[in-house]
């Protein structure tokens, strides 16, 4: 073992690294980390090195296997986009580093260029998402084999019911492959011993953690900071400045605003860089806006550059030349925050800009110095933070009847994580460094305990410490998901394949084996039969499963297997609750009947559920009576969209919308906004108008924003969530039934039945890139990534005009000529199968020209 130690040390010299840290030097002085044969949990605190773990373990598989000739795949699942962006940039940094040549690729929902590649095994390392590793082996049953080594990068996030249960499954499908090497990559939070003895890991645990952390709760009231801990370096007793107008007492900032810039004027002064998290995507913004006018006051932090340089920076680093896509997220004093060295972080901004401040922020000499952020940073993201400051202990869900709660142990040690990562800065000795920590609580120290409500944020911080002290041993939530959840992922444990041959059966006794296997709780052992039970009967009934053996010679002994249908094998890997499934079939159903296909009446119909609003809350928001200005525009534009769109949707909708928009100029006349805002139908005409906007190329962002205050990436997440319903609805086509009993395909007939399927192709992806499919059709090509899309979209754009010039009787004008002439320009930057597509469409336009 000498030697392989030796090996690995080296590998982490060349990597820039001093040496290994002490979780690293336990794992790689053991033998199960050499042994291809053992599963390996490994446990550290934040900053430990974990990653760098999984990684030196597949650059020592992959000599070894080089040296023999044969090829040594990974899989690297994160549970993040972002997370997965920063894991692909390490990862090739390190692989050229070594020497190696290797074929590192990502796959996100953003970025799909790479997964035939990663579907097809082609790739030495794929960073992917736990989403796609699901969706990918449940699609095709011998995907996993294709690899030898499966990274699960943070699966703490399997306490997380979306991504979690996916990880679960990951792993029960993994366990039954003996080629396949795991790895996982957990922090001392949880207690993973059900997860440990269940797939039978190798735990290496190291509680020490590199970088020392100093955790300092600030305890606050309406009019002053009533303690501090001792020893705190920023922030000691104080009251929050007060100014008095006509006898009435306004305080000129938010209490924690007053605390926040205290920290930041003390660190920055130090060269710290400054994490602030806040569970509000719209207070991260607001509180960056805030801290930039504070701290520019206070001279702590210069202009990094002028807020014109800045706004070209970002154009020139993002690619969004046009700015549409910054529209309604970065304005003027957004510019000049940036510019002065303060960003913010959370889902609302697109991709390329999110990955501009991790690129400023997140690297030592980057330009930002400090970050507002929601989770978006939390997870695993390697940074140079000094500082982490939680100004809200309390967190917005939607647990029982509960809005907000106190944030878990594990997600506050998440947080606190960030702080004092050990990096690569040789002027830092591992040891010197020092993480600062600052909690808010909105308390009375000094308080009594007796006469402390259980709320009390005092109490609830002393459990958070008990908790971390004593993690609560978990299992999968797969068996506390809501009701109609569980029958989709048991549909994914069905044997499958791409092509469709070799389908074969599963019975009822392995699929109760296989969910047994899923970590679970002795309480819950005894309602997994009746589970798996139920969900066959469910699935059974709406024809996504069918007997596969001959049960002519039924006995005593016999034991159906089951198989997926056609449409089964399709939506394997899609996730969806059934209620939702039976409600999308019947509602299209009852559209279909119409003989005229309208992409207003189609989308319409998805969004004809309490799900879809629900999803639209989250994702968009709704507009509130608070702000009538912003409902009167949006029941104007409504108007003027269905005006416009006559001819686009069926008389029926146009009918439908003409009487909603007589209550709403009602309602508006009797200033009851209020109404407004909670009518249904309301809410669902903003959203469908604004997804016809964002499929329509004449359309602009700024538009979209200004008519109905969505902006670029609440349109493109939302957009994103109606593209996967649609598809789920076009692949379960096949199975659907009118209320006569007859099936659809029946009902319409092989030729209409095809031009609905594509129809609902069509949709999806216009949705999901915001490009027009009969561009893509035109070029040959698919949209897989943003950058892509930036493209296609300028195709389309030109195409359209070229068609209106051809269509002209009197041919072209010299103005259109210097027209087409800078058309011809732009083309020569576009692929030579594009430029040639257009130059043999619009022969006789450039001849004119």
């Amino acid at each position: 073992m000498t030697n392989e130690y030796e090996e690995i040390r080296t590998m982490a010299v060349r990597l820039g690294y001093r040496g290994l840290t002490k979780l690293q030097d336990k794992v790689f002085r053991d033998d199960a980390a050499y042994d291809f044969a053992r599963w390996l949990m490994v446990i550290g605190a934040t900053s430990s090195g974990k990653t760098l773990v999984a990684l030196l373990v597949y650059f020592y598989h992959y000599r070894r296997k080089e040296e023999e000739g044969k090829p040594f795949r990974m899989l690297f699942a994160v549970p993040y986009r972002a997370l997965a962006a920063q894991k692909t940039a390490e990862i090739t940094d390190m692989a050229r580093k070594l020497d190696l040549d290797l074929r590192v690729v990502q796959s996100t929902g953003e970025f799909r260029n790479s997964d035939m590649a990663v579907r097809d095994g082609e790739a030495d390392i794929a960073v992917i998402i736990y989403e796609k590793v699901f969706v990918f082996s449940s699609m095709e049953s011998g995907f996993l084999e294709k690899y030898d080594l499966l990274v699960l990068d943070e699966i703490g996030l399997t306490q997380d019911q979306s991504r979690g249960v996916k990880a679960d499954f990951i792993l029960t499908r993994a366990k039954r492959l003996p080629s396949l090497r795991v790895l996982a990559l957990g922090t001392p939070f949880f207690d993973w011993g059900n997860y440990i003895e269940t797939y039978g890991f190798t735990k290496l645990q190291e509680e020490e953690r590199p970088v020392k952390l100093e955790i300092y709760p600030i305890y606050y009231g309406k009019n002053w900071v009533n303690h501090v801990e001792p020893g705190c370096p920023s922030v000691e007793r104080f009251e929050f400045p007060v100014i008095k107008q006509d006898g009435f007492q306004i305080n000129p900032w938010r209490r924690v605003d007053n605390i926040i810039q205290r920290i930041c004027c003390y660190h920055l002064r130090r060269g710290n860089k400054i994490l602030i998290f806040e569970n509000n995507r719209d207070e991260v913004k607001r509180l960056a806006r805030r801290l930039g006018r504070s701290l520019r006051e206070e001279g702590a932090l210069p202009e990094w550059m002028t807020e014109e340089d800045c706004r070209k920076y970002i154009r020139q680093e993002t690619g969004i030349q046009s700015g549409e896509e910054l529209y309604g997220i970065m304005d003027q004093e957004d510019y000049q925050t940036f510019a002065s060295g303060i960003g913010y972080h959370n889902a609302d901004i697109p991709a390329a800009l999110r990955s501009l401040v991790e690129k400023e922020f997140l690297q030592r000499d980057g330009g930002l110095q400090v970050v507002c952020s929601t989770e978006t940073l939390v997870y695993g993201i390697n940074s140079p933070v000094d500082v982490v400051v939680v100004p809200s202990m309390i967190k917005q869900c939607k647990e029982g009847e509960k809005d907000v709660r106190f944030l878990y142990p594990n997600e506050f040690m998440n947080y606190a994580g960030r702080a004092g990562r050990l990096d690569m800065d040789p002027s830092v000795r591992e040891g010197e460094k020092v993480g600062y920590i600052y909690p808010f609580l909105k308390a009375n120290y000094s308080m009594a305990d007796e006469r402390r409500k259980e709320e009390d944020q005092k109490l609830q911080w002393e459990k958070l410490l008990r908790g971390a002290a004593s993690p609560e041993c978990i299992s999968s939530r797969f068996f506390s998901l809501e009701e109609g959840m569980q029958p989709f992922y048991i549909l994914s444990l069905f044997p499958n394949d791409r092509d469709g041959a070799g389908k074969g059966g599963i019975t009822e006794s392995l699929l109760t084996d296989l969910i047994r296997s899923i970590p679970h709780t002795p309480e819950e052992d005894s309602g997994v039969g009746g589970a798996v039970r139920g969900s066959l009967s469910q699935l059974l009934d709406r024809k996504l499963i069918y007997v596969a053996n001959d049960c002519e010679d039924e006995d005593d002994f016999f034991s159906p297997e089951y198989a997926l249908t056609d449409v089964g094998r399709s939506l394997s890997g899609y996730i969806v609750k059934l209620n939702r499934f039976d409600n999308l079939q019947k509602a299209v159903c009852k559209y279909l009947a119409d003989e005229k296909i309208c992409k207003a009446d189609l989308l319409n119909t998805i969004l004809f559920n309490s799900e879809s609003l629900r999803i639209a809350k989250k994702e968009v928001g709704n507009l509130t009576h608070s702000y009538p200005q912003l409902l009167e525009t949006a029941v104007k534009s409504i108007e003027c969209e269905w005006e416009r769109r006559k001819g686009q949707m069926s008389g029926a909708l146009y009918k439908a919308v003409r009487e909603n928009l007589k209550n709403y100029r009602e309602w508006i006349r009797e200033r009851d906004y209020k109404r407004l805002e909670k009518n249904y139908g309301f809410i669902k005409n903003r959203l469908l108008f604004a997804l016809l906007i964002w499929t329509d190329e004449s359309c602009s962002i700024k538009y979209l924003h200004d008519s109905f205050a969505i902006n670029y990436m609440q349109m493109a997440r939302f957009a994103e969530t109606i593209s996967y319903q649609l598809d789920i609805v076009r692949l379960a086509l096949p199975a659907a039934r009118m209320e006569n009993g007859h099936t659809l395909y029946s009902h319409l007939g092989p030729e209409r039945f095809r031009e609905l399927e594509t129809c609902f192709k069509d949709c999806s992806d216009e949705l999901f890139y915001r490009v027009p499919a009969y561009i893509c059709r035109f070029l040959g090509t698919q949209c897989y990534d943003p950058y892509g899309a930036r493209k296609l979209r300028e195709a389309g754009t030109v195409y359209k005009q070229l068609e209106e010039l051809l269509r002209k009787e009197n041919g072209v004008t010299r103005k259109e000529i210097r027209c087409l002439k800078r058309i011809r320009e732009r083309m020569e930057g576009w692929e030579p199968e594009w430029r040639k597509a257009f130059l043999e469409k619009f022969e006789g336009l450039w001849s004119q020209a």
